[in-house]
């Protein structure tokens, strides 16, 4: 008897201990507390504005076959007239 309650002990003690993930002497660091800086803003914008330049460079690509096979069949588009 003494012996299992031991074991009981034992197991309620280091289930809780293990699945504790917390380190006093390396806290990790929260990114929510850390403000941009200046330079890390621009960079974020710079990079918005390149996905933005990517994607309308993406569309247009994709439209060149079509314009081809209208230009192919004597047709222009209106922007090109």
């Amino acid at each position: 008897m003494r012996f299992l309650s031991s074991l009981m002990l034992g197991v309620m003690v280091a289930i809780p201990a293990r699945t504790q993930n917390v380190n006093p002497t390396h806290p990790v660091e929260i990114q929510a507390q850390k403000h941009s800086s200046p330079d890390e803003m621009r960079a974020r914008f710079a990079n918005v504005e390149l996905q933005k330049e990517v994607k309308e460079l993406a569309e247009l690509c994709a439209s060149v076959p079509h314009h081809m096979d209208g230009v192919k069949q004597g047709r222009l588009s209106k922007r090109c007239a």
